[in-house]
């Protein structure tokens, strides 16, 4: 076997439809409007690709950016994945599934995540 297809597979891709769909949402949400408007200012001649001008839009944008990607990141993380039939795959609110595995079920079909933050923030003070 060739060694450079050795770890490649080849056909349909089913088993990271979860993943393909944060991307998708991720770009249609964020990032294809900077990488929209990137691409515009060097078509049009007002970024020439070298260090200041990668600097300068560092300074003007990243700090906006980041906010917007922070925004689609919580509403991600507080999203409810649907349970599929006939799976092992986890379903619940990404971000609780991260933090208390146990209580996820609980958490996403009952409260929202911040009633559930503080209602854990609550008993951390306690």
């Amino acid at each position: 076997m060739d060694s450079e297809t050795d770890n490649v597979t080849f056909g349909p891709s089913t088993g990271n439809q979860r993943i393909e769909r944060w991307w998708l949402t991720l770009r249609s949400e964020c990032v294809q409007f900077w990488m929209d408007l990137f691409d515009k200012l060097s078509v049009d001649g007002y970024f020439s690709d070298n260090f200041l001008d990668k600097s300068l839009i560092q300074f003007c944008f990243l700090q906006i950016i980041q906010e917007e990607l922070d925004e689609v990141v919580l509403r991600w993380n507080n999203h409810r994945v649907r349970q599929v039939h006939n799976s092992r795959s986890p379903h619940g609110c990404p971000s609780i599934l991260h933090a208390v595995p146990h209580l996820a079920e609980i958490a996403c079909t009952t409260w929202t995540w911040r009633k559930f933050k503080q209602l854990m923030n609550n008993e951390l003070d306690h």
